[in-house]
């Protein structure tokens, strides 16, 4: 009985009246559902889009491909393809035009290659390859060199200020090109300022680069900076006070000093009387006159007396300590005075007797 019922199964399933079971999921060749897509510009790139799609597999279902077609059909896929196996897909192309109306296809990746294909549509957005436009001040058109003698070389520089004031739209990154053939200088987004430092005379053309989010990059010149070397003296000058004859007139030395270019280093005074044959000098320090000698050249030049230092206040002017002892007599009153590069200047006021 148990060949004879094999036997009448096996005519049965030829005659085509036993069916048999399939598998609880959907055939290879259905579609897939809830396909959707949408487009971007790629990030940090101003010549390619990025299409994002996602759908809901078929249960049990292998890999898919999917790809930009021209119609809904989505029988052309010249463009781009790539497979994927998780219900997702991101594609970049460059081969879109700017304008119309294109497809994501997805279908499954069958042998039979028989699988039914999905498209849905997406628009195509125009790229923005326009580099951002933005506006700068810059804090002064000249500089002079300053020399630093902290360290173990001697270094000038002469730093300028840039400032942005507009920008038509978000800027990811900027940097100053500072035209004198360094490196550029990292400009954060967070600093409204930045400051480009030379160290040679020169005139220079700054610019920012600048970069916009598709990677839209842009040098913007900045008008063009003046550096200089300071060979120019400072200027140091002896007040002379009214009554200029008289003693007490001068037991307070003023006057005024000031450098353009690299500003007053140091500033100091000497005086020098003459009493019967010998020069003498004041000391500032200890307060009181120091002997000299019968040549004036020679008081000066090997005097040990301290000169007084002077503070030069913001508007330019200078005074010196009260003068213990001043008498009659011919009198020399000098001031010197340097700029940070060591240009020196010197005024003098005498011989002059004071009564």
């Amino acid at each position: 009985m148990k060949f004879r019922s094999l036997a009448v199964l096996g005519s049965l399933t030829a005659a085509g009246l036993v069916v048999t079971p399939v598998a609880a999921h959907a055939a290879p060749t259905d579609p897939v559902a809830g396909l959707t897509a949408s487009i971007i510009q790629t990030p940090k790139s101003h010549t390619t889009w990025t299409i994002t799609g996602s759908w809901t597999p078929n249960p049990g279902a292998g890999n898919y491909v999917a790809y930009i077609a021209d119609d809904a059909t989505g029988t052309d896929s010249h463009f781009v393809s790539k497979d994927s196996a998780n219900g997702t897909v991101s594609l970049a192309t460059d081969q879109l035009a700017a304008t119309g109306i294109y497809y994501l296809a997805v279908k499954e990746k069958v042998a039979s290659g028989a699988a039914a294909i999905t498209t849905t549509p997406f628009t195509v957005p125009e790229l923005d390859q326009t580099a951002p436009v933005a506006t700068y001040s810059i804090n002064r058109r000249a500089g002079v060199l300053i020399p630093d003698y902290s360290g173990m070389e001697l270094v000038r520089r002469a730093p300028f200020v840039l400032t942005q004031t507009g920008t038509d739209e978000p800027i990811t990154s900027r940097e100053v090109v500072p035209g004198d053939g360094s490196a550029p200088v990292a400009w954060p987004n967070d600093k409204k300022t930045v400051a480009v430092t030379y160290t040679k005379a020169g005139v220079y053309t700054p610019a920012v680069r600048v970069t916009d989010q598709y990677g839209n990059t842009a040098d913007i010149a900045q008008p063009a900076v003046t550096v200089t070397l300071d060979t120019v003296k400072p200027r140091i000058a002896i007040t002379t006070p009214p009554k200029a004859g008289k003693v007490a007139s001068w037991r307070v030395i003023r006057g005024t000093a000031s450098d353009a270019g690299t500003g007053v280093s140091f500033a100091i005074a000497f005086v020098m009387q003459k009493r019967g044959k010998l020069w003498w000098a004041y000391d500032f320090s200890k307060k009181k006159w120091i002997k000299g000698y019968s040549s004036y050249k020679k008081t000066s030049n090997k005097s040990k007396a301290d000169p007084a230092y002077l503070t030069v206040k913001p508007n330019g002017t200078w005074s010196t300590p009260a003068i213990k002892g001043l008498k009659k007599g011919s009198t020399v009153v000098q001031a010197v005075t340097a700029d940070l590069e060591i240009n020196i200047s010197i005024a003098q006021v005498g011989p002059r007797t004071l009564r």
